[in-house]
């Protein structure tokens, strides 16, 4: 099974050589479908590799552990990537840091991270994301058909683990 670890590290390597670069030329938006999108194609590749043309899985056992290997291997690394992306902490650290002193004023700090900033900063997310559409002239926000979709799922899977909407 030491093979079938090895082939899914080598896999994993090869998504983070496409993924980072990727995202440097591609920017932050839609980071997560890009990187559910990568994992699903590279671990397709690496069942055709295994059971096709290169006959790298001795068994079907073998392939099923490398696929379960590289699928916990990428999304850790996704769900690593993406706190670092999000932690509002790392994001505050990030701000005091790139200051000419390296040092700001809780009042300095409070005017980059009010709510006010925040809730802007989601909406734009939300709206290049393309769950809502902002209509400037009315000062309104509609829902779109993903995001309906995507609040229909999360209000489903709220209700099913018993998760409380806010707080």
């Amino acid at each position: 099974m030491t093979g079938a670890f090895l082939q899914a590290l080598l896999f994993f390597l090869i998504g983070i050589a496409i993924h980072i670069p990727l995202s440097r030329i591609s920017g932050n938006q839609k980071f997560v479908f890009r990187g559910l999108l990568l994992e699903f194609v590279l671990g397709l590749a690496m069942t055709l590799a295994s059971i096709g043309f290169l006959e790298l899985a001795p068994s079907r056992t073998y392939l099923l552990v490398s696929l379960l290997c590289f699928v916990c291997l990428w999304n850790l690394y996704l769900f690593f990537i993406i706190n670092l992306q999000n932690s509002f902490s790392l994001r505050m650290l990030s701000e005091i840091a790139a200051s000419p002193t390296q040092s700001l004023s809780k009042e300095a700090l409070d005017e980059v991270f009010s709510d006010k900033a925040a809730f802007e900063a989601r909406l734009k997310a939300l709206s290049l994301n393309g769950f809502i559409k902002i209509d400037i002239s009315t000062q309104s926000v509609r829902v779109t058909f993903k995001g309906r979709l995507m609040s229909l799922v999360l209000s489903s899977l709220r209700s099913l683990l018993r998760i409380r909407t806010y707080g």
